[in-house]
């Protein structure tokens, strides 16, 4: 698998406006984190959707809002997704390579599966 994407975390999120009246949000210790585990979890070849339900990281909105005001992440975000692309091709090789007679027919099922989700994703990626 790939490394994760580097990011610059020190620095002021650069927002317009937050819901707070205007205050400009700072990036705290538990949002680095945050950020850090979800590119991580995205560069291993996990849905964006998956990450926000399983490990409660920011809301698909926050992160959205986050990476259209943030050109550093939106390029760490690229990046992760391309890794996370190359990370669920290697996996289907893996699943074709494990492949005995007895197992085929499962084994192809899961490659197809494989392939499929690959297929949308590229489409996607931004």
């Amino acid at each position: 698998m790939s490394a994760t994407p580097s990011l610059r975390l020190d620095g002021p999120l650069r927002r317009r406006r937050s819901r707070a009246r205007g205050y400009r949000s700072q990036f705290t210790p538990k949002t680095a984190r945050a950020l850090h585990l979800t590119l991580s979890l995205i560069s291993a070849g996990m849905p964006l959707a998956k990450v926000f339900e399983t490990y409660g990281c920011p809301s698909y909105s926050v992160w959205r809002r986050w990476c259209q005001n943030d050109d550093e992440l939106m390029a760490a975000y690229r990046a992760a997704k391309r890794a996370g692309l190359e990370a669920l091709a290697a996996e289907a090789m893996a699943l074709a390579d494990s492949a005995t007679p007895a197992n085929i027919e499962v084994v192809q099922l899961r490659v197809r599966e494989r392939l499929h989700i690959l297929n949308l994703r590229k489409r996607h990626v931004p």
